[in-house]
C-alpha cells in the first residue's frame, strides 16, 4: 500500500498550481517516485467549469497531469464528467479507507515479520503478557507527546489525533481489542462463546487474569 503522500507547491500559473507529489512504492527497492501535476484553485475551477462545461470535450487528464504524463489518460470528456469521475473516484476511496479501518479496528491479528499471527490464539499467560507490554509502549509513546491517559474522555481534538496516528504507528489495535476481548468475552472462530478471563487493574493499569 502506497504511503502517504508529501507534496511541494513548486509554482502557481494562471490560477493553477503546480505540485510535486513524491510517491512511496512498494516491492524489495521501496523507490520513491516523484509526480508532477496542475492542480486549479477553486476559483479556476468553477471558471473551467463554466467555459468548458457540458459542450467542449478535452483530453482531461493530461490535461491536468501534463503530456509527460506516463500514466493511462481517459480519453477526452467534458469537465462536468471529468468531475462525475473524480467524485465517484474520492468517494469509492473513502468509503474503502472507512471500511478498512472499522475491520482493522476490531481485527487481532497481528505481523511478525512475513507471518500473520491471532493474538487470540495466545495461551492466557503468554498473551496478558503481550498486551501489558503493548500498553506500557503506547504509555511511553504518549506520554513522550504530553498525553498522560490516551484513553481519557477529555482528550483534545489534537490530543485524539496524537493518540490514533500514535496507536496506528505502534500497530496498537489487536492488543486492544483483544483486551476487550478478554474482559468482556467474545465468540472464538468456532462459534463457541468465550467467557471474560481478565480483568482491569485500576492501580497498576494492567490487565490480569480472572483467579479460577
Amino acid at each position: 500500500m502506497p504511503k502517504a503522500k508529501i507534496e511541494r507547491v513548486v509554482r502557481e500559473e494562471d490560477g493553477f498550481q503546480v505540485v510535486e507529489v513524491d510517491v512511496a512504492g512498494g516491492g524489495e527497492t521501496k523507490a520513491t517516485k516523484t509526480v508532477t501535476m496542475r492542480r486549479p484553485t477553486a476559483q479556476k475551477l468553477t471558471e473551467l467549469v463554466t467555459v468548458l462545461g457540458n459542450e467542449k470535450k478535452v483530453p482531461l487528464t493530461t490535461f491536468f497531469l501534463g503530456s509527460d504524463y506516463e500514466g493511462k489518460d481517459t480519453g477526452e470528456e467534458t469537465m462536468s464528467q471529468f468531475l462525475a469521475r473524480m467524485v465517484g473516484v474520492a468517494i469509492d476511496k473513502r468509503i474503502r479507507a472507512d471500511a478498512y479501518e472499522s475491520v482493522a479496528q476490531e481485527s487481532t491479528t497481528i505481523t511478525v515479520g512475513k507471518d500473520k499471527i491471532d493474538l487470540m490464539s495466545f495461551k492466557l499467560k503468554g498473551l496478558l503478557r503481550a498486551i501489558n507490554g503493548a500498553r506500557g509502549v503506547r504509555a511511553e509513546r504518549m506520554a513522550a507527546v504530553g498525553i498522560e491517559d490516551p484513553d481519557s474522555t477529555e482528550l483534545t481534538q489534537e490530543q485524539q489525533d496524537k493518540v490514533k496516528t500514535g496507536d496506528r504507528g505502534l500497530g496498537y489495535g489487536p492488543y486492544k481489542t483483544a483486551a476487550k476481548n478478554l474482559v468482556e468475552g467474545y465468540v472464538n472462530d468456532k462459534g463457541e462463546k468465550v467467557p471474560p478471563q481478565a480483568r482491569e487493574n485500576k492501580e497498576t493499569g494492567l490487565l490480569e487474569a480472572i483467579a479460577a
